[in-house]
């Protein structure tokens, strides 16, 4: 009959340890070049960095118009109070040909 060697408690947790390092190690290096030799991989990791560009560029522009609409306001109220007026006048003098506009 055979007998069987009982471990200690910290020797089987020095083996799970050093399992889990070695498993982690391996999903890194898997990890690694399946990002760096796939081509899939390689595709979706370009297309993410041009939606970086994109979004950042578009993001500045928005900024930029934000930025101009901020420091002409009274620009652009007068001009639309303008347009309103002279379209007023249009309409009323449309409506009765006869009548001037003041």
């Amino acid at each position: 009959m055979e007998t069987i060697e009982l471990r200690t408690k910290d020797e089987i947790a020095r083996d799970i340890e050093n399992n889990r390092r070695e498993m982690r190690s391996a999903f890194l290096n898997t990890k690694e070049t399946v990002k760096t030799r796939n081509p899939a991989a390689l595709a979706w990791g370009a297309s993410k960095r041009t939606y970086s560009r994109a979004k950042e560029a578009t993001v500045a522009r928005a900024q930029q118009a934000d930025n101009v609409v901020r420091q002409n306001i009274y620009r652009g109220i007068g001009i639309a109070l303008l347009a309103g007026a002279i379209t007023g006048c249009i309409l009323a003098l449309k409506k009765r040909k006869s009548t001037r506009c003041p």
